[in-house]
């Protein structure tokens, strides 16, 4: 971690550091660390730690990029990964269950309206910090393509961006199913033998004697988990795929 909550990205194409921001979980609402860099392959990370069990957890000794300067020890033995995720998860996590899916609005009423219904539910919770981070990342410029992905528009000159958002549950269910669809397919488990594989085998009786049809039907059911384990409750429960 560097100061000012900044991170540097450990990928071949990205050189830069990017701002960390704290946005609910889609799933949960549980403050989670998202970055959305300038540059890169992907469009938006998820922030992930993941930590051994503590009788076989190690210290991590990291090198720098530059072989002329100093490395660094993290001394908890959590391993700290940048994974990609679809922005469209984060924007129905913000959206679900708002005006949104009553009524046309436009961007900065949407985040407005936003960081203050999570902010409202984390009082509820005990809790008086705000989302400072949810309504300039709603408004980020690159949002507008991802918003049109799961909202109707109707063009409005007096918007900032000249539309106002509605949710779509068409277009949401459509882009769900077209997600699960792709993450089912053979190619897919086969290049993730340890984690989805791992998890279709868990699915079936006797992996090594299942049908076609036994294997495909695990694949579909590991494939809609994963993509329900990002969703909103107000989503999941009106998505049929």
């Amino acid at each position: 971690m560097l100061p000012g909550g900044s991170i540097a990205l450990a990928h071949p194409a990205v050189d830069a550091e990017t701002r960390l921001l704290v946005l609910p979980h889609p799933s949960s609402g549980a403050p989670t660390y998202f970055s959305t860099p300038a540059e890169g392959e992907h469009e938006m990370y998820e922030l992930l730690v993941v930590r051994a069990e503590k009788p076989s957890a190690r210290s991590w000794m990291v090198a720098a990029r530059d072989a002329h300067a100093g490395g660094s020890v993290l001394a908890d033995g959590a391993l700290r990964v940048l994974s990609p995720i679809d922005p469209v998860f984060v924007l129905l996590g913000l959206l679900a269950e708002s005006d949104a899916e009553r009524r046309f609005c436009p961007a900065d009423d949407l985040a407005e309206a936003a960081a203050e219904r999570h902010a409202q539910r984390r009082a509820t919770e005990g809790s008086v910090r705000p989302w400072p981070d949810i309504a300039p990342f709603l408004l980020h410029p690159r949002m507008a393509a991802h918003l049109q992905r799961i909202c109707d528009t109707q063009d409005e000159p007096s918007a900032s961006d000249g539309l106002v958002y509605r949710l779509s549950y068409d277009k949401i269910g459509a882009l769900l199913s077209d997600k699960c669809a792709r993450l089912a397919q053979s190619a897919v488990h086969d290049a993730a033998p340890e984690t989805l594989g791992r998890q279709v085998r868990k699915e079936l009786a006797d992996a090594q004697h299942a049908s076609d049809a036994e294997i495909r039907a695990a694949q579909e059911s590991v494939a809609r988990r994963l993509v329900q384990s990002y969703l909103p409750p107000a989503v999941a429960g009106r998505w049929v795929s």
